[in-house]
C-alpha cells in the first residue's frame, strides 16, 4: 500500500505543476490522471487479493431461518476487514 501513497503524491505534484505552468497544464493534468489510475489499480488489486485469500471460507448467514431478512454475509465480511 506504500505504492498508493507514492502514486497519489505524484498525482498531487502534477496537479500543482499544472497550476504554476498554465501553458503546459494539460500535460501535467494528463500525467496526474495516469498516477491516479495507478493508485486505483493498486487498491483494486489489494482488495482482490484480500477477497480471494478469504474465499476458502463459506459465506455465513447472520439471520435465523424464517425471517424476512435473507441477506448473507460475503466471505470478506465473514472473515473480517482486510488489513491495509
Amino acid at each position: 500500500m506504500e505504492n498508493v501513497q507514492h502514486y497519489r503524491a505524484m498525482g498531487s505534484l502534477c496537479r500543482q505543476l499544472a497550476v504554476f505552468d498554465p501553458i503546459h497544464s494539460w500535460k501535467y493534468l494528463i500525467e496526474a490522471q495516469k498516477w491516479e489510475h495507478r493508485a486505483e489499480a493498486e487498491i483494486a488489486s489489494h482488495f482482490r487479493e484480500c477477497n480471494t485469500a478469504g474465499s476458502s471460507e463459506p459465506a455465513r448467514s447472520t439471520t435465523t431461518p424464517g425471517t424476512n431478512d435473507t441477506r448473507l454475509k460475503t466471505s470478506a465480511e465473514a472473515s473480517g476487514p482486510c488489513q491495509m
